[in-house]
């Protein structure tokens, strides 16, 4: 038996859930909701709260994108127990975006979303959950985002033109699972 010990307090894990006949998600996010720090989302499956936010500026829409999430690096301190291993602290999460839509409107739009802006969070629409048994879904990075990256000018006319960037966020927790809200990504 494993002598350790767990500063969890015993708290309980939850159920953990197997899908429906097996079923496994895709990949893939074709559109986001990109949120400035003094939004008031507070539900990101409610198309109107959310429609709100675009309206009032607090919000921005952009669709027709490739955007994916890596697998997320530990930030872990040495413990303060003799012979303890590292602690586990939060995680250093990051992301890949990919525009194609070069054109001179998004020169400025990306020169002001890649110049060192701190965002209030992001909605993902995960586009590879379409014909899901549990229908579309979006993924809320709850959490302060920064992006950094630019356009991409292939040397050859075999490669289009793209924004590229890379996002990052840091939160112990997963981002949120939601049911897509109607009618934002449509």
């Amino acid at each position: 038996m494993a002598n350790c010990i767990d500063y969890a307090c015993n708290e309980d894990l939850g159920t953990h859930l197997q899908n429906l006949c097996g079923e496994e998600l895709l990949g893939g996010s074709s559109a986001v909701v990109v949120l400035e720090c003094n939004h008031q989302l507070t539900d990101p499956s409610n198309a109107t709260q959310i429609a709100t936010e675009i309206a009032a500026g607090r919000a921005t829409l952009v669709t027709g994108i490739k955007v994916g999430i890596a697998k997320p690096s530990p930030v872990e301190v040495e413990s303060n127990v003799s012979c303890g291993t590292s602690k586990l602290v939060t995680y250093d999460r990051t992301g890949t975006y990919v525009d194609g839509n070069v054109n001179p409107a998004n020169q400025t739009f990306y020169s002001k979303m890649f110049g060192g802006r701190t965002f209030g969070g992001l909605i993902l629409y995960l586009c590879g959950t379409l014909e899901s048994d549990n229908g579309e879904l979006v993924e809320w990075i709850d959490s302060a985002v920064t992006f950094t990256g630019g356009k991409v000018l292939p040397t050859g006319n075999n490669e289009f033109q793209r924004y590229e960037s890379d996002f990052k966020w840091r939160k112990k927790a997963e981002a949120s699972l939601h049911n897509a809200p109607l009618g934002i990504f449509s």
